[in-house]
């Protein structure tokens, strides 16, 4: 139970030293709208917010087995380390008991047990969040905070990984962008070390196609026959 709970608390403080790497590059981009991942722990009275206070409680008293005893325990009286204890055991046995693999999953994964939100910064917007104003928002203003998410999950999930390809595969990118915004975002995939492939029109080769180490020109005879053209490479 308490290793349980410690690998959840571990977990999520190594995706926020992440996301704390991913919003250092993004205040590097030179967008003339702004970007910043805001990420907090659920808060409140759910299961996920009871097993967070629970880890907290469990990080502050050192306590990783149950050899302790409960009225030794700095800041907590013997009552309330109790209630503690049989709050989380209530939590434990009631996901198990219903032997549900989709339940058990969600209590598993580290990223339930947080709340996330993109603070956008412009001109006209002072840290307004990504979850009300993406209604409002069309073409570069909604693609490029959404390109960013997409790119930030992918980053995080590749470094918890050694030796990661870092494949991405992008289907019609930057349709909406400037060239100079597409410039920016790519910079951005550079930075993070991906490997990109694109499939993209014709009118987006100048844009994207100088920035690429090889181009595959593809042409669509019919539904069920394209052919390939000449192959590009670059230095």
């Amino acid at each position: 139970k308490n290793e349980f709970v410690m690998k959840i608390k571990t977990n999520i403080e190594e995706a926020q030293t992440d996301l704390k790497e991913i919003n250092r590059q993004l205040k590097k981009l030179q967008f003339t709208t702004t970007y910043q991942f805001d990420v907090k722990n659920v808060t409140g009275t759910s299961d996920y917010a009871r097993i967070l206070e629970y880890a907290d409680y469990l990080k502050k008293t050192n306590r990783i087995d149950d050899q302790i005893m409960l009225g030794a325990i700095v800041g907590y009286d013997e009552k309330e380390a109790t209630k503690r204890e049989e709050e989380i055991k209530e939590i434990v046995n009631r996901v198990i008991s219903k032997n549900n693999n989709d339940l058990l999953n969600d209590f598993a994964d580290y990223r339930n047990y947080m709340e996330y939100e993109v603070i956008v910064n412009n001109e006209e917007i002072s840290n307004g969040r990504l979850s009300k104003l993406a209604g409002y928002n069309s073409g570069a203003g909604t693609q490029i905070p959404y390109t960013i998410i997409l790119s930030a999950a992918l980053a995080i999930i590749y470094n918890a990984r050694q030796n990661s390809t870092r494949l991405v595969f992008i289907d019609e990118p930057f349709e909406k962008m400037s060239d100079k915004n597409i410039k920016i975002m790519l910079d951005f995939f550079k930075t993070q070390e991906f490997q990109v492939i694109f499939c993209a029109p014709p009118n987006k080769l100048d844009s994207i196609g100088k920035e690429c180490d090889a181009i595959i020109p593809i042409k669509k005879i019919n539904k069920g026959n394209m052919i390939l053209g000449a192959i590009r490479f670059y230095e």
